[in-house]
């Protein structure tokens, strides 16, 4: 009984961690751009994500933060900070800036 419970619970887990987080339409839309790019676009906010390795770590933390940035309304970002832990761990946390941006007034 105990085993049977053990390889449950280790499934769980694994397939948990196969789980991938996916782009809003919103986050797709977000480009990353540059603090001198920025200067000339709204700035909406900061914005944040913590991402476990099971969960997809760096990958998914960048997509959180997209998705977190397009629901404050900004169609941009500028990363502020980036950090992956060692491993075995590498779990993965993300800063950003929120900008709005009108970038066909720069064109």
């Amino acid at each position: 009984m105990l085993k049977q419970i053990s390889i449950s619970l280790t499934v769980a887990l694994v397939l948990g961690g196969c789980a991938t987080i996916k782009f809003t339409p919103e986050g797709q839309a977000v480009r990353t751009i540059s603090p001198v790019v920025a200067q000339n676009c709204d700035r909406l906010g900061l914005v944040s994500s913590w991402k476990p390795v099971l969960y997809g770590g760096l990958t998914a933390a960048q997509v959180d933060t997209r998705n977190k940035v397009g629901a404050l309304g900004a169609n941009a970002m500028v990363v502020v900070s980036q950090q992956v832990d060692p491993p075995p761990y590498q779990h993965a946390q993300i800063m950003a800036e929120a900008y709005r941006c009108d970038f066909k007034k720069n064109q």
